[in-house]
């Protein structure tokens, strides 16, 4: 899986050139952990992306197309795409998703460490506050902050 999506990336490189800034896998595939109807999780982070959904996925849909070629190939639609489009302001902000990133991710692509940066930073954050993630069976969630209690006023942000 790995070499397929390596190889992609350096393909998606060459089609959006300057514009596509960063890219991040993250999620089980990560751990190549391939289950039947997995998806493969990749945020992409642009300079700047067209304002409507409709023409993203249509400014996307060469390179999604090429991957999802790719995978069909070798998985036999066991396993899905996700493409995660995101404008590079994304990171300047916070999102759980950056928390799925914590521990399962692979950076693909991010020659001027805004993703590495913005993932450091926030784990930097759930250890200065006690953060810890709890599991329940195949499911689990974070405790931002243990001492939290009712009517507190939380920090999450940068």
């Amino acid at each position: 899986l790995q070499n397929i999506i390596s190889q992609w990336v350096e393909f998606a490189k060459s089609k959006l050139g300057s514009n596509l800034i960063g890219i991040v896998q993250y999620g089980s595939t990560t751990q190549e952990i391939i289950k039947a109807e997995t998806d493969v999780d990749l945020m992409l982070i642009f300079n700047h992306l067209p304002k409507q959904r409709k023409e993203i996925w249509s400014y996307l849909k060469e390179i999604e197309s090429h991957l999802e070629v790719e995978l069909e190939k070798e998985f036999h639609n066991k396993i899905y795409l996700s493409l995660n489009p995101k404008r590079k302001e994304f990171l300047e902000g916070y999102s759980p998703l950056f928390l799925d990133m914590i521990e399962k991710k692979i950076i693909h692509f991010d020659p001027n460490n805004l993703i590495q940066n913005k993932l450091q930073d926030i784990e930097k954050w759930l250890i200065k506050n006690g953060a810890y993630k709890v599991q329940k069976g195949q499911l689990w969630y974070w405790v931002l902050n243990p001492n939290f209690k009712w009517g507190d006023v939380g920090d999450y942000g940068n």
